[in-house]
């Protein structure tokens, strides 16, 4: 049994239907994959009495009473995926091949020992390289070089540790992945010390007030572990402590890694430090402001240009221009440091957003006047969505988005365009704050999967698509005409 077909449970298990669409941009598969995959699934769910039952207009579903052991069958699937170590995919064979070549210990390798290694073909090592030499080319200073000793990864070490971390926190859709990743690099011992990160950075945020985005937080825990584990292989940062105060969350992660018996030098921890300064918050200015004045008037500036170009009134929203103004400084942080956040629902706001996706690239005139800084496409797309006509703060209901506000506030428009007065927001969450403190609410709202949560049973859970799609609204005012309890 595949990953596709784990993916492709998963989601007949979150909706009452799956469209073959939706399945084939999940997984970038054609149609006709798409009706092998649920062929071949179907001819394994039959050992379990069970199968997948498609619908012309509303796609692929399980009978109600086939739900259970379904999800039971997944839950099988997922202990096995966990004990495999080896690379099914092209998306897994790129994840595995980057981080194999940062982690070399002799630095140089062939692409003999890769396919041996990842037990396929030469022909795909090269295919695979060629693709993560792609992706390198949207960082600086980091590409793989081939020589006649070998191939190696060459570059910055800041650079470098940000790749990792930022590839893993948005390329593995998961924790199944992402644990086959790392048991591969690491071995089985890796998990010690991730959970023990996992668990105890999360309280070191939340008791300094730091509520970041779900993906914020994963990806300072990648931080660390990654900074400890190059660090152990000796890969060193070799850099100049930038002096200032550090946050204290810092102060109380030295704490915390001594106590572990990790010793790490001051450059890691002025490192982490710059890291944690990149992250993206919820709904919460950070602390620590640079430029406060200059970012501020730079997006009023960028704001009345967008109104003169395409004649909208955004300049008048101070709610908009104090998010936005939050959001900039956090994108200049990472572009100074050399990388970029990646937005896994980019092509999705690209397709239904392109007048958004032009007002934002004026930015980059403001960017590279006042700091000589350019951005990506990945984070134009993030300042897109807050040019998206920005949501009136009427809530009710919760909805979480882990991949930012941006993200909650366009599906809070949505919903509140499609749905009116019958259905009331009372808030955007993170899942991580899900698990802490109880909600009280009747739904649910989320494109996220929600686990390791106990919620009382008359909470209803909507699973939906970043970027609402027609049947995701449908479904909730479906349920709205029904009634929520």
């Amino acid at each position: 049994m595949s990953s596709r077909e784990i993916v492709i449970l998963r989601m007949l298990l979150q909706k009452d239907y799956v469209l073959s669409s939706e399945i084939k941009e999940k997984l970038s598969i054609s149609i006709r994959t798409v009706r092998m995959e649920i062929h071949l699934l179907n001819d394994v769910l039959r050992s379990i009495n069970i199968s997948i039952h498609s619908s012309p207009k509303k796609g692929y579903y399980f009978y109600e009473n086939d739900k259970q052991p379904a999800k039971l069958f997944l839950d099988k699937l997922i202990e096995q995926a966990k004990s495999s170590n080896l690379p099914e995919t092209t998306n897994e064979r790129f994840l595995f091949l980057l981080l194999y070549l940062a982690f070399l210990d002799d630095d140089y390798t062939t692409i003999k020992d890769l396919a041996n290694i990842m037990y396929v073909s030469n022909t795909s090592i090269v295919n695979s390289l060629k693709e993560i030499d792609s992706y390198l080319k949207d960082f600086d200073d980091v590409k793989i070089q081939t020589s006649l000793r070998g191939i190696q990864l060459k570059g910055s070490e800041p650079v470098i540790r940000h790749i990792l971390s930022e590839t893993l926190n948005y390329r593995t859709y998961g924790s199944i992945l992402m644990d086959k990743v790392l048991r591969f690099i690491f071995g089985e011992e890796y998990k010690d010390l991730y959970t023990y990160l996992q668990s105890h950075i999360i309280n070191l945020l939340d008791k300094n007030q730091y509520y970041l985005i779900d993906k914020s937080i994963e990806g300072f825990i990648l931080d660390v572990f990654i900074s400890i584990k190059r660090e152990e292989k000796a890969f060193y940062l070799n850099r100049k402590v930038i002096e200032g105060s550090k946050n204290k969350i810092i102060e109380d992660l030295r704490d915390l890694l001594k106590h572990r018996g990790i010793l790490l030098n001051e450059e890691n921890f002025s490192f982490l430090n710059e890291c944690l300064g990149t992250k993206r918050f919820f709904y919460r200015n950070n602390p620590n402001k640079i430029n406060q004045h200059i970012i501020k008037e730079m997006t009023k500036n960028f704001l009345l240009d967008v109104d003169e170009s395409f004649n909208t009134t955004f300049f008048s929203n101070e709610t908009l221009i104090n998010k936005l103004s939050i959001h900039v400084e956090k994108l200049l942080l990472r572009l100074y440091q050399g990388h970029f956040e990646h937005n896994p629902v980019l092509q999705d706001i690209k397709k239904d957003y392109p007048q958004s996706m032009e007002m934002a690239k004026l930015i980059n005139n403001y960017l590279f006047e006042h700091f000589q800084q350019i951005a990506n496409e990945h984070e134009l797309s993030y300042i897109a969505i807050y040019l998206v006509m920005p949501a009136e703060q009427v809530l009710n209901a919760v909805v979480i988005s882990d991949i930012g506000e941006g993200i909650a506030d366009n599906m809070i428009r949505q919903l509140k365009e499609h749905c009116g007065n019958k259905l009331k927001i009372n808030g955007k969450i993170t899942l991580s704050y899900l698990r802490e403190h109880p909600v009280d609410v009747d739904l649910i709202i989320t494109a996220s999967r929600i686990f390791n949560v106990e919620l009382p049973n008359h909470v209803q859970i909507i699973y939906v698509n970043y970027i609402l799609k027609d049947i995701d609204i449908k479904r909730i005012q479906n349920l709205l005409l029904l009634g929520t309890t």
